[in-house]
């Protein structure tokens, strides 16, 4: 990443959030068809990788779905 660049993106988060049924089955479905990968995916790595790379990161938790932003400049 260039010096002052953004990383930006969102994941869907499979572990630590309140699923319903049809959520629950759509990511079973989607890993099985390995067109997910996240089915040990929680906010809390996600959190915690991001600070152990990045000196400012932010995650905001909008359903099942964490959109995150983070960099290193000052």
């Amino acid at each position: 990443m260039n010096p002052g660049g953004v990383l930006f993106g969102c994941t869907v988060l499979a572990k630590g959030i309140k699923k319903n049924w049809l959520t629950q089955r759509a990511l079973k479905w989607l890993n099985a068809h390995k067109l997910l990968s996240n089915l040990e995916d929680d906010l809390g790595d996600l959190k915690d990788e991001l600070a152990k790379h990045f000196l400012h990161s932010h995650v905001k938790l909008v359903g099942y779905m964490a959109f995150f932003r983070a960099y290193n400049s000052l």
